[in-house]
């Protein structure tokens, strides 16, 4: 579009200007196509490069926009953009940036429906160090390798390798380096320069992920007030707070939890409840724009890796004065609320205040006591177990899709478990779920800047294939942004069977839209909610912690939070949850791969639960992914009559999503981060009566 171009190239020299909207159409060739101009000013105001009001337009300064870099396989790259939108980058344009890279980025044309660009700039490294497998070992200045853990893959080149480690620079050793920024090409290949750290350890699986995703064990030197006890010496605001020691407030929480965010009040009325949940009042630690402030925002969350914390604040705040410790003043944001006998939260309202938890249990303590204990605490966990039922049920009929999908944790050791939801666990989790729903509220009804956990309504094109596999067993279709619908085909769904029940819950967990934290308060489809946001996690979610200060300063009415950059907050916020996901799942397949390969009995069940051209994946018994490649079914590319089965030449018949197949585990490929195995065809029924 040579338009396009030729309106940034335009713009770009107009940089910082406010210019009348005649001049740019005269610039442009008078009168000629005005629709197309006003698209591409649209589009060019919704990535916040302009500002067009009464005529005129003001054009940001530099006219660049920054965001993460990422590549396809085929090395074609996209750069993150306002508005759910990104920017097409050509190889030959991506610079030094690599995946994960904050860049700066220009644009110069639009094709279709992106922006083309290229990247002026690396703005943050996404990681500092990488794995190298070695190629090539001849000497201190020509050891060559292939990067690890990154896509598209990447040759790299070490300027030099000391002498003392020389003699363990060998084909296929693993070592960790760092890259120069610059590149060298020999022959037809182009390789990134890097320095060698160190060899690598073997076998250390959490310090691999730590590498992949750029994270750090230490949590760096920031600025904190000396750690005193909190009351009204140390506090200065105190007197401004509404002092609900007399209250029994009790934490309900993992055995092993060391940051407690969340404790409980609560009292049983004649008609209902009153529940008050209160909240760590991280915000009063944790000033604004503060440099601990600034590392807060930076990591945006914690991270959970088995046996490790990658925490948002650190220990002195998230395990000691910020955390809701039994038997000691702590700060609190407060939200009461008035619950009738039917679930509905007739009433609520909010406050800065002081606490203290009388007693601190564990979920499963919370759980025998529940079952067989008496006096006061059963007495308050039994009202609070029927407050929520009563939230849940509510909750549930207005439309809330309520899976039960078993998660596997290594928390516990090197053998997977399988996590049990207890009884406490959901009753706390109704009563977190009831204080964001009424602080979201509250937050959207006051117009406040804050965050949203906003979920979009399912793809259309993946609600079409959800219907087609109902069509087959007669249930009414899912009706698009209609939760209930959903809640109604799984009741029914799960009536047909077990195996019918699996490949719809497959089905439907791949055909979620992501959730996301926005600036607009546009609801939650999955919860059915009109107002959701999270509040109840400051010491672990940055968002929360915006959230609080939103609430703060609406309670206070002056001193409200400085503006904030909600847009790129959000995205930020979203983009660091998905790769804290991304890292706890990569840690979870590594210990489940060092658990199969120490295994003796390498014959499992498994439920066939996925499938590509060239491979079958499967859920083991105990939770873990197995893999059988399309060589071991007989070969030749994998294909299906419908999206629910493959045919597979072994068997002479389609296998269906939710089968249980025999399999026996050939190999653990650690580099590759899969299990292969091969089927057992004797424990595979030859045929099926799976309707379809």
């Amino acid at each position: 579009m040579a338009e396009v171009t030729k309106l940034l190239s335009f713009l770009r020299k107009q940089a910082g200007n406010r210019i009348k909207r005649k001049d740019l159409e005269k610039a442009m060739l008078g009168k000629k196509g005005p629709a197309r101009l006003d698209e591409q000013l649209i589009l060019l105001s919704q990535l916040g490069l302009i500002v067009e009001k009464d005529r005129n337009i003001q054009i940001s300064h530099p006219f660049t926009l920054s965001g993460r870099i990422s590549f396809n396989k085929r090395g074609l790259a996209f750069v993150e953009a306002p508005g759910d939108r990104d920017v097409f980058v050509a190889p030959e344009y991506t610079g030094n940036a690599l995946p994960g890279d904050r860049v700066e980025v220009v644009l110069h044309n639009r094709s279709r429906e992106r922006f083309e660009g290229r990247v002026l700039r690396v703005l943050e490294r996404e990681r500092s160090y990488f794995r190298l497998k070695v190629t090539e070992a001849a000497g201190a200045r020509r050891t060559a390798g292939i990067l690890l853990d990154i896509r598209p893959p990447l040759m790299a080149w070490l300027t030099t390798v000391p002498s003392e480690f020389l003699k363990f620079v060998k084909k296929d050793q693993v070592l960790i380096v760092a890259l120069t920024g610059e590149k060298k090409h020999a022959g037809y290949s182009e390789y990134q320069m890097a320095r060698f750290i160190r060899l690598e350890e073997a076998e250390d699986d959490l310090e691999r992920v730590l590498l992949k995703y750029g994270y750090d064990k230490e949590y760096p030197p920031v600025a904190l007030e000396e750690q005193r006890d909190v009351d009204e010496r140390s506090v200065s605001d105190w007197k401004e707070r509404k002092d609900l020691r007399g209250l029994f407030t009790i934490t309900i929480d993992g055995a092993d939890a060391k940051d407690f965010d969340d404790a409980i009040s609560l009292r049983k009325e004649k008609d209902g409840w009153e529940l008050v949940v209160h909240i760590a009042d991280v915000a009063y630690y944790v000033k604004q724009n503060s440099p601990l402030d600034q590392e807060a925002r930076k990591r945006a969350t914690s991270v959970y890796l088995p046996g490790m914390v990658l925490p948002m604040l650190p220990a002195a705040l998230s395990e000691e004065l910020c955390s809701l410790k039994a038997g000691v003043n702590r700060l609190a944001m407060s939200v009461r609320m008035t619950i009738r006998k039917d679930g509905t939260i007739k009433r609520y309202d909010f406050c800065r205040s002081i606490i203290t938890v009388d007693q601190r249990l564990t979920y499963d303590g919370a759980d025998e006591i529940l079952n067989t204990g008496d006096g006061h605490l059963a007495e308050m966990l039994r009202d609070f177990q029927e407050m929520s039922r009563a939230l849940k049920a509510r909750r549930v009929a207005g439309g809330r899709i309520d899976l039960e999908i078993p998660e596997i944790s290594f928390q516990k050791g090197p053998v997977p478990e399988k996590k049990v939801r207890l009884q406490s666990s959901i009753m706390i989790e109704e009563a977190m779920l009831s204080a964001n729903t009424c602080v979201a509220e509250h937050l959207r009804k006051n117009k406040a800047a804050a965050l949203y956990r906003t979920h979009a309504p399912m793809d259309l094109e993946k609600l079409e294939l959800l219907n087609y596999f109902l069509k087959l067993h007669d249930i009414a279709p899912i009706v698009p942004e209609n939760a209930a619908s959903l809640q109604k085909a799984l009741a029914k769904i799960s009536e047909r069977g077990n195996r019918e029940s699996r490949i719809f819950q497959f089905l439907l967990l791949r055909s979620f839209m992501q959730a996301v934290y926005s600036q607009d308060p546009e609801g939650h489809w999955a919860l059915a909610l009109r107002d959701y946001c999270h509040f109840t996690s400051p010491i672990r979610r940055y968002p929360d912690l915006v959230c609080h200060r939103a609430l703060a300063g609406l309670l206070r009415k002056k001193d409200r939070p400085a503006a904030e950059d909600l847009v790129n907050l959000g995205r930020h916020t979203s983009e660091r949850e998905r790769k804290a996901m991304d890292a706890e799942r990569d840690a979870a397949k590594l210990f489940g791969l060092r658990y199969l390969s120490g295994v003796t009995d390498k014959k499992m069940q498994a439920i066939l639960s996925g499938f590509k051209f060239d491979r079958l994946f499967f859920e083991l018994e105990n939770g873990l992914e197995a893999v059988v490649k399309s060589e071991e079914l007989g070969g030749g590319e994998l294909v299906g009559p419908d999206p629910f089965s493959v045919f597979i030449p072994g068997l002479a018949r389609p296998a269906y999503l939710g089968e249980e197949w025999g399999l026996e585990l050939m190999e653990v490929d650690f580099e590759n981060m899969v299990a292969l195995f091969r089927p057992d065809f004797k424990k595979i029924p030859r045929s099926t009566d799976w309707k379809g």
